[in-house]
Protein backbone atom coordinates (compact mmCIF):
# COMPACT_ATOMS: atom_id res chain seq x y z
CA UNK A 1 0.00 0.00 0.00
CA UNK A 2 2.57 2.26 1.05
CA UNK A 3 4.76 1.44 -1.93
CA UNK A 4 2.29 1.51 -4.20
CA UNK A 5 1.07 5.46 -3.22
CA UNK A 6 4.68 6.34 -3.10
CA UNK A 7 5.43 4.94 -6.57
CA UNK A 8 2.16 6.03 -8.11
CA UNK A 9 2.88 10.22 -5.90
CA UNK A 10 6.33 9.80 -8.11
CA UNK A 11 4.52 9.06 -11.70
CA UNK A 12 1.78 11.76 -10.83
CA UNK A 13 4.55 14.18 -10.12
CA UNK A 14 7.10 13.68 -12.99
CA UNK A 15 3.15 13.80 -15.27
CA UNK A 16 2.58 16.89 -14.54
CA UNK A 17 6.52 18.26 -14.49
CA UNK A 18 5.78 21.98 -14.82
CA UNK A 19 3.14 21.64 -12.02
CA UNK A 20 5.40 20.13 -10.24
CA UNK A 21 7.90 22.68 -10.65
CA UNK A 22 6.09 25.98 -9.89
CA UNK A 23 4.14 23.79 -6.64
CA UNK A 24 8.03 22.82 -5.41
CA UNK A 25 9.36 26.61 -6.03
CA UNK A 26 6.58 27.87 -4.10
CA UNK A 27 7.01 26.13 -0.98
CA UNK A 28 10.68 26.27 -1.26
CA UNK A 29 10.74 30.17 -1.42
CA UNK A 30 8.39 29.71 1.56
CA UNK A 31 10.60 27.41 3.42
CA UNK A 32 13.66 29.02 2.71
CA UNK A 33 12.21 32.39 3.99
CA UNK A 34 11.23 30.93 7.65
CA UNK A 35 14.88 28.85 7.63
CA UNK A 36 16.52 32.70 7.10
CA UNK A 37 14.95 33.98 9.66
CA UNK A 38 15.23 30.95 11.94
CA UNK A 39 18.88 31.05 11.58
CA UNK A 40 19.10 34.56 12.18
CA UNK A 41 17.36 33.96 15.54
CA UNK A 42 19.47 31.26 16.67
CA UNK A 43 22.94 33.24 15.69
CA UNK A 44 21.64 36.09 17.71
CA UNK A 45 20.61 34.13 20.02
CA UNK A 46 23.87 32.22 20.70
CA UNK A 47 25.60 35.52 20.37
CA UNK A 48 23.55 36.88 23.29
CA UNK A 49 24.40 33.95 24.90
CA UNK A 50 28.03 33.77 24.36
CA UNK A 51 28.54 37.31 25.59
CA UNK A 52 26.90 36.34 29.22
CA UNK A 53 30.79 34.94 29.52
CA UNK A 54 32.53 38.10 27.80
CA UNK A 55 30.78 41.13 28.39
CA UNK A 56 32.30 43.44 30.72
CA UNK A 57 30.93 46.33 32.25
CA UNK A 58 33.65 48.98 33.81
CA UNK A 59 32.44 51.83 36.46
CA UNK A 60 34.84 54.37 36.45
CA UNK A 61 35.64 56.29 39.75
CA UNK A 62 36.23 59.83 40.05
CA UNK A 63 39.56 60.84 41.47
CA UNK A 64 39.95 61.75 44.78
CA UNK A 65 37.45 59.84 45.49
CA UNK A 66 37.46 58.72 49.68
CA UNK A 67 38.38 54.69 50.04
CA UNK A 68 35.79 54.20 52.82
CA UNK A 69 33.18 55.18 49.99
CA UNK A 70 34.91 53.48 47.44
CA UNK A 71 34.92 50.42 49.51
CA UNK A 72 31.19 50.66 50.38
CA UNK A 73 30.24 50.71 46.64
CA UNK A 74 32.72 47.81 46.17
CA UNK A 75 30.36 45.77 49.23
CA UNK A 76 26.97 46.78 47.80
CA UNK A 77 27.90 45.59 44.56
CA UNK A 78 29.04 42.06 45.55
CA UNK A 79 25.78 41.91 46.94
CA UNK A 80 23.83 42.08 43.94
CA UNK A 81 22.70 38.55 42.15
CA UNK A 82 23.18 40.02 38.72
CA UNK A 83 27.16 40.60 39.29
CA UNK A 84 28.11 37.30 38.29
CA UNK A 85 32.12 38.83 39.65
CA UNK A 86 33.61 42.01 40.65
CA UNK A 87 37.40 43.15 40.46
CA UNK A 88 38.46 46.69 41.53
CA UNK A 89 41.41 47.77 39.78
CA UNK A 90 43.26 50.62 40.47
CA UNK A 91 45.26 53.60 38.50
CA UNK A 92 48.20 51.79 38.29
CA UNK A 93 46.98 48.64 37.45
CA UNK A 94 44.62 50.00 34.76
CA UNK A 95 47.98 51.72 33.51
CA UNK A 96 49.77 48.99 32.92
CA UNK A 97 47.01 46.88 31.25
CA UNK A 98 46.81 49.71 28.84
CA UNK A 99 50.41 50.09 28.40
CA UNK A 100 50.56 46.21 27.57
CA UNK A 101 47.94 45.82 25.15
CA UNK A 102 48.86 45.75 21.74
CA UNK A 103 45.85 47.81 20.31
CA UNK A 104 46.47 50.66 22.88
CA UNK A 105 50.10 50.74 23.27
CA UNK A 106 50.57 52.88 21.08
CA UNK A 107 48.13 55.88 22.43
CA UNK A 108 49.66 55.43 25.73
CA UNK A 109 52.99 56.01 24.63
CA UNK A 110 51.13 59.05 22.85
CA UNK A 111 49.93 60.26 26.60
CA UNK A 112 53.23 59.40 28.38
CA UNK A 113 55.05 62.13 26.11
CA UNK A 114 51.95 64.40 26.30
CA UNK A 115 52.13 64.87 29.91
CA UNK A 116 56.03 64.96 30.07
CA UNK A 117 55.85 67.92 27.45
CA UNK A 118 53.31 69.39 29.95
CA UNK A 119 54.84 68.58 33.05
CA UNK A 120 51.86 66.68 34.55
CA UNK A 121 52.60 63.75 36.66
CA UNK A 122 48.93 62.57 37.67
CA UNK A 123 48.18 59.36 36.75
CA UNK A 124 46.59 58.88 32.96
CA UNK A 125 43.54 56.41 34.10
CA UNK A 126 41.19 56.27 36.46
CA UNK A 127 40.50 53.63 39.22
CA UNK A 128 37.41 50.99 38.18
CA UNK A 129 35.12 48.84 38.67
CA UNK A 130 35.52 45.65 36.70
CA UNK A 131 32.05 43.81 36.55
CA UNK A 132 30.63 40.83 34.61
CA UNK A 133 27.05 40.34 34.45
CA UNK A 134 25.36 36.62 35.45
CA UNK A 135 23.70 37.28 32.45
CA UNK A 136 24.36 39.82 29.39
CA UNK A 137 20.70 40.96 30.18
CA UNK A 138 21.70 42.72 33.29
CA UNK A 139 24.17 45.09 31.94
CA UNK A 140 21.45 47.85 32.21
CA UNK A 141 20.39 46.83 35.85
CA UNK A 142 23.93 47.39 37.00
CA UNK A 143 23.94 50.59 34.87
CA UNK A 144 20.99 51.74 36.98
CA UNK A 145 22.66 50.65 40.31
CA UNK A 146 25.86 52.37 39.80
CA UNK A 147 24.07 55.70 38.71
CA UNK A 148 22.04 56.09 41.68
CA UNK A 149 22.20 59.42 43.39
CA UNK A 150 23.99 58.02 46.56
CA UNK A 151 27.16 57.01 44.30
CA UNK A 152 27.10 60.08 42.05
CA UNK A 153 29.77 61.41 44.22
CA UNK A 154 32.17 57.91 43.72
CA UNK A 155 30.83 57.25 40.01
CA UNK A 156 32.11 59.37 36.94
CA UNK A 157 30.89 57.19 34.38
CA UNK A 158 30.04 53.67 33.27
CA UNK A 159 31.43 52.18 30.15
CA UNK A 160 30.45 48.36 28.13
CA UNK A 161 29.22 47.16 25.07
CA UNK A 162 25.66 48.61 26.05
CA UNK A 163 24.38 49.77 22.53
CA UNK A 164 25.25 46.07 20.77
CA UNK A 165 24.24 43.99 23.07
CA UNK A 166 20.59 46.36 22.60
CA UNK A 167 20.87 45.82 19.46
CA UNK A 168 21.12 42.45 19.51
CA UNK A 169 18.39 41.78 22.39
CA UNK A 170 15.97 43.91 19.68
CA UNK A 171 16.92 41.39 16.98
CA UNK A 172 16.72 38.69 18.67
CA UNK A 173 13.26 40.28 19.74
CA UNK A 174 12.28 41.19 16.68
CA UNK A 175 13.28 38.12 14.53
CA UNK A 176 11.07 35.97 16.86
CA UNK A 177 8.27 37.72 15.85
CA UNK A 178 8.75 38.11 12.39
CA UNK A 179 9.97 35.08 11.88
CA UNK A 180 6.92 33.57 13.48
CA UNK A 181 4.67 35.76 10.99
CA UNK A 182 6.65 34.30 8.30
CA UNK A 183 5.74 30.96 9.25
CA UNK A 184 1.89 31.58 9.49
CA UNK A 185 1.80 33.46 6.03
CA UNK A 186 3.77 30.75 3.95
CA UNK A 187 1.91 28.18 5.69
CA UNK A 188 -0.98 29.77 4.35
CA UNK A 189 0.44 30.01 1.42
CA UNK A 190 2.19 26.48 0.89
CA UNK A 191 -1.59 24.88 2.11
CA UNK A 192 -3.59 26.86 -0.85
CA UNK A 193 -1.05 26.26 -2.96
CA UNK A 194 -1.06 22.25 -2.50
CA UNK A 195 -4.69 22.17 -2.18
CA UNK A 196 -5.92 24.13 -5.45
CA UNK A 197 -2.26 22.17 -7.25
CA UNK A 198 -3.96 18.30 -6.16
CA UNK A 199 -7.70 19.25 -6.99
CA UNK A 200 -6.29 20.42 -10.74
CA UNK A 201 -4.85 16.82 -10.48
CA UNK A 202 -7.53 15.10 -9.44
CA UNK A 203 -9.81 16.80 -12.13
CA UNK A 204 -7.22 15.66 -14.52
CA UNK A 205 -7.31 12.08 -13.49
CA UNK A 206 -11.27 11.96 -13.09
CA UNK A 207 -11.46 8.94 -15.65
CA UNK A 208 -8.55 6.56 -14.14
CA UNK A 209 -10.28 7.65 -10.50
CA UNK A 210 -13.77 6.26 -11.90
CA UNK A 211 -12.38 3.18 -13.47
CA UNK A 212 -10.18 2.38 -10.05
CA UNK A 213 -13.79 2.95 -8.45
CA UNK A 214 -15.41 0.09 -10.68
CA UNK A 215 -12.72 -2.36 -10.04
CA UNK A 216 -13.29 -2.54 -6.38
CA UNK A 217 -10.49 -0.23 -4.95
CA UNK A 218 -10.43 1.10 -1.74
CA UNK A 219 -10.42 5.00 -0.70
CA UNK A 220 -7.29 4.93 0.77
CA UNK A 221 -5.89 3.27 -2.41
CA UNK A 222 -7.41 5.76 -4.72
CA UNK A 223 -6.21 8.73 -1.99
CA UNK A 224 -2.79 7.39 -1.45
CA UNK A 225 -1.02 8.51 -4.09
CA UNK A 226 -2.00 12.26 -4.10
CA UNK A 227 -1.25 12.50 -0.35
CA UNK A 228 2.41 10.75 -1.53
CA UNK A 229 2.36 13.88 -4.24
CA UNK A 230 1.78 16.54 -1.63
CA UNK A 231 4.51 15.25 0.73
CA UNK A 232 7.18 14.42 -2.30
CA UNK A 233 6.88 18.01 -3.13
CA UNK A 234 7.67 19.56 0.19
CA UNK A 235 10.29 16.94 0.75
CA UNK A 236 12.08 17.71 -2.77
CA UNK A 237 12.01 21.84 -1.48
CA UNK A 238 13.42 20.43 1.94
CA UNK A 239 16.15 18.85 -0.21
CA UNK A 240 16.94 22.11 -2.10
CA UNK A 241 16.38 24.07 1.14
CA UNK A 242 19.54 21.68 2.58
CA UNK A 243 21.66 21.58 -0.23
CA UNK A 244 21.27 25.73 -0.46
CA UNK A 245 21.62 26.39 3.17
CA UNK A 246 24.56 24.66 4.52
CA UNK A 247 27.24 25.65 1.74
CA UNK A 248 25.92 28.84 2.52
CA UNK A 249 26.25 29.06 5.91
CA UNK A 250 30.02 27.32 5.66
CA UNK A 251 31.15 30.28 3.39
CA UNK A 252 29.71 32.78 5.75
CA UNK A 253 31.22 30.58 9.06
CA UNK A 254 34.47 32.84 8.75
CA UNK A 255 32.78 35.86 8.76
CA UNK A 256 30.55 35.09 11.58
CA UNK A 257 33.05 34.41 13.55
CA UNK A 258 34.83 37.56 12.53
CA UNK A 259 32.00 39.56 13.71
CA UNK A 260 30.89 38.00 16.51
CA UNK A 261 34.46 36.57 17.80
CA UNK A 262 33.73 33.16 17.77
CA UNK A 263 35.99 30.31 18.48
CA UNK A 264 36.34 28.36 15.39
CA UNK A 265 36.68 24.90 16.77
CA UNK A 266 33.77 25.36 19.61
CA UNK A 267 31.62 27.90 18.94
CA UNK A 268 30.93 27.88 15.18
CA UNK A 269 30.88 23.96 16.10
CA UNK A 270 27.76 24.48 18.52
CA UNK A 271 26.13 27.03 16.71
CA UNK A 272 26.50 24.60 13.38
CA UNK A 273 24.55 21.85 15.55
CA UNK A 274 21.65 24.72 16.70
CA UNK A 275 21.01 25.74 12.84
CA UNK A 276 20.82 22.02 11.70
CA UNK A 277 18.52 21.58 14.50
CA UNK A 278 16.07 24.46 13.16
CA UNK A 279 16.73 23.73 9.65
CA UNK A 280 16.17 19.95 10.11
CA UNK A 281 12.60 21.27 12.25
CA UNK A 282 11.10 23.79 9.74
CA UNK A 283 11.39 21.37 6.99
CA UNK A 284 9.85 18.21 9.20
CA UNK A 285 7.41 20.63 10.18
CA UNK A 286 6.64 21.85 6.18
CA UNK A 287 6.72 17.82 5.80
CA UNK A 288 3.86 17.37 8.08
CA UNK A 289 1.79 21.33 6.88
CA UNK A 290 2.29 19.69 3.16
CA UNK A 291 0.96 15.87 4.49
CA UNK A 292 -2.01 18.03 6.24
CA UNK A 293 -2.74 19.96 3.30
CA UNK A 294 -2.61 16.74 0.71
CA UNK A 295 -5.21 15.14 2.94
CA UNK A 296 -7.49 17.89 3.23
CA UNK A 297 -7.85 18.40 -0.51
CA UNK A 298 -8.59 15.19 -1.15
CA UNK A 299 -10.90 15.15 1.72
CA UNK A 300 -12.29 18.08 -0.08
CA UNK A 301 -12.10 17.50 -3.83
CA UNK A 302 -11.25 13.33 -3.75
CA UNK A 303 -15.62 12.01 -3.74
CA UNK A 304 -15.63 8.38 -3.02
Amino acid sequence: MLKHSVTEGLKNLIRSFWLSITAIFIIFVSLLSVAMMSSIWVVVGYTLKSFDNQSVVYIYIKKDTPTADRMQMEQDLKAQNEVKELTFIDAQKAEEEYKNNPFTSASYDNLIKAQEKNGNKTKILKESFKVIPSNVNFYTNIEKFANQDKYKSVVDNVDGPKDFISFLQKAYYWTAIVGSALFVVFSAISTLVMVNILRIAIYSRREEIEIMRLVGATNNYIRGPFIAEGILYNFIASVVVFLIFIPMFNFLAPSLSALFNFNIAKDLAELSSSLYISLTITNIIGLIIGGLSAMLATQRYLKL
